[in-house]
């Protein structure tokens, strides 16, 4: 009798592809394709339509009478995006599930290379694809030109170091469409019924919910094609950071750090796993470890300084900071 059946030999889990838009009908037709065109075929792909005034709602519609994969749903209005993926990841029935925005396309095997390594893997929340980066304006897809983001190793049997890997590498590297446990999810859901809050870097917190719960690996052969670019618009969050007085780059630098700091200690889900004094110390090391980083020079290279500039530049465009 074989103790380790493959998982071709076993019913395969479902995956949900989970697809917000909003005015990219063009761009999302690639995400779309890459999603129905995976190798691993058992799969849903729940596209929300944040109110798009395009032909996003025609073309939603045509897709789905063609592959009974997809379920559409359309707003009335727009309810933000925030609300748009909570929207989306309360209908999710996969045991697995993946982040795909609307201007990115997955390689055609990263379902079936995801599902190959975490499905008989528990200790591990999720896998992620490794990165490649392409302008923004990129439609040549002829043409691999793009740009491999590091790949970071958060494998650790230790919550903390798999935290500080990821934080103080997060500027270069993403994690944001990795393949996820749906169950890990549920426990994340709060009182009020959000996965998601509506809070500045939010899609990190979210991945160091994951990586608190278990351990990641990010798959080397398989990748998630992103075109760089793109800034929050987002002014409520956008203030949360920009509170300081004298903006900086230590300054911001420090409210990024106190602001991860705190929703590891003061979000119910981190409450759940840990006990207070555990919560405390974990916080405390988090913040010391990421204003060494940040704040001591390592990080505030050209690249970091040119972000804030966009920062500042935005700032002041929207008369959120004055001298």
């Amino acid at each position: 009798m074989l103790k380790n059946k493959s998982i071709k030999q076993e019913k395969e889990p479902l995956v949900t592809i989970v697809l917000q838009t909003y005015n990219r009908q063009n761009l999302l037709e690639t995400a779309l394709n890459s999603a129905k065109n995976q190798t691993y075929k058992n799969i849903e792909i729940l596209i929300g339509d944040n109110c798009s005034e395009d032909n996003t709602e025609e073309y939603c519609l045509k897709e789905a009478e063609k592959d009974l994969r997809i379920r559409y749903f359309r707003h009335k209005e727009n309810i933000g995006m925030v609300n748009n993926a909570n929207f989306l990841l309360d209908r999710i029935n996969g045991e697995y599930f993946i982040f795909l925005n609307d201007d990115d396309w997955l390689d055609e095997n990263y379902v079936e290379k995801s599902v190959k390594f975490i499905h008989n893997r528990k200790n591990y929340s999720m896998v992620c694809p490794s990165t490649v980066l392409y302008p923004p304006n990129y439609m040549d897809f002829s043409k691999k030109i793009g740009k491999i983001c590091k790949i970071a190793k958060l494998n650790s049997n230790s919550v903390f170091k798999r935290l500080k890997e990821y934080l103080i590498n997060q500027d270069s590297i993403e994690m944001s469409s990795g393949c996820f446990r749906t169950s890990v999810l549920r426990d994340i859901k709060d009182e009020e019924g959000q996965y998601i809050i509506d809070r500045y870097n939010e899609d990190i917190v979210l991945i160091m919910k994951f990586l608190a719960k278990g351990k990641c690996k990010v798959l080397p052969d398989t990748h998630l094609n992103k075109r760089d670019g793109g800034f929050s618009r987002n002014l409520n969050t956008t203030k949360e950071v920009y509170t300081v007085r004298g903006i900086n780059a230590q300054n911001i630098a420090r409210r990024r750090c106190q602001i991860f700091s705190n929703a590891i200690k003061n979000d119910n889900y981190f409450k759940s796993l840990f006990s207070a004094k555990q919560l405390q110390n974990l916080s405390e090391r988090i913040y010391d470890t990421l204003c060494w980083n940040y704040c001591q020079g390592k990080y505030l290279n050209k690249i970091y300084l040119m972000k804030i500039i966009r920062c500042i530049k935005f700032l002041f465009k929207y008369r959120l900071y004055k001298i």
